[in-house]
């Protein structure tokens, strides 16, 4: 309850700044959509451990701020929780991973929030470890190449018989045949990016597959997280019937990656999902 009444006041003063410059500031005017896509995942970073911005003493907090580019102005400072104390999804989580790997199954836990130090990776390997008594790898792409990440699995990985791996989806959403070893997906955060949600749950569903892959997505309900999946589940929908004719999958097939275009297109999904997310919030 405490950390569901931090996230509607977080999520109250965002909303009241981006109002107030639609009327008193058109310079500024969108210019905190891409917070608004961010403030889903405040509940998954409210811990004094994790969080979005370093604070005194190696602490981390949350903060919602507008770009650089025109300011950097702080809006809002979420609450933050303490280390110790561990949240409703991040619960489910550890149960979920419990149940599957009770049934001789394996997991694949999909993070969004994996650079600027991994944060929120050192806390959920270390909750798996302390609470289930496993020891989770992490795909980490600044150290392991597109091209040997493969090889990278196979030794570290299946080699070391790792039932919980850590990684963002767009480090596997193509070119890896060997992630049939697990047949369990947990989106911990969703990707905005429809093409790379299916493209890593691809992963599991390849030849050599021997178990029934299941897929998961935990979300608070009645936040901006279950808006969040509710639209991306639309733009899945869209894509499978449009597969190759959208926008997106026209970029991706042109090449369009991280290192030639990729992040303007993310960034451009991720605004746009703030602005449809703040469109759903007032409503």
């Amino acid at each position: 309850q405490e950390l569901l009444t931090a996230n509607r006041e977080l999520q109250r003063k965002v909303v009241e700044a981006i109002r107030y410059d639609m009327l008193n500031s058109p310079e500024l005017v969108g210019k905190l959509w891409g917070a608004m896509s961010e403030l889903v995942f405040y509940p998954d970073l409210a811990s004094v451990d994790s969080g979005n911005q370093a604070a005194a003493a190696g602490k981390r907090t949350y903060q919602v701020c507008y770009p650089e580019n025109c300011g950097g102005g702080l809006v809002a400072i979420g609450k933050i929780l303490p280390a110790t104390h561990i949240t409703p999804k991040e619960r489910w989580t550890l149960d979920k991973i419990r149940e599957e790997l009770a049934e001789g199954r394996k997991v694949l836990l999909f993070l969004r929030h994996t650079g600027q130090g991994g944060y929120l990776v050192k806390r959920l390997t270390r909750l798996i470890k302390e609470e289930l008594g496993e020891t989770a790898a992490y795909l980490d792409s600044s150290k392991v190449s597109t091209k040997t990440r493969e090889a990278w699995i196979d030794r570290e990985v299946i080699g070391r018989g790792c039932k919980v791996l850590l990684l963002n989806p767009n480090t596997v959403k193509t070119g890896l045949n060997n992630l049939v070893w697990f047949s369990t997906g947990i989106w911990y955060e969703l990707d905005y990016n429809a093409i790379t949600y299916r493209q890593a749950n691809g992963r599991l569903h390849r030849i050599g597959q021997t178990q029934e892959v299941r897929i998961f997505y935990p979300y608070y309900a009645n936040t901006a997280q279950e808006i969040a999946v509710t639209l991306l589940a639309k733009k899945v929908g869209a894509s499978l019937q449009v597969d190759g004719l959208d926008m997106e999958s026209a970029l991706e097939a042109a090449g369009a990656t991280a290192g030639d275009g990729g992040n303007y297109l993310s960034g451009q999904i991720a605004m746009n999902m703030g602005r449809a997310i703040y469109g759903m919030l007032i409503l």
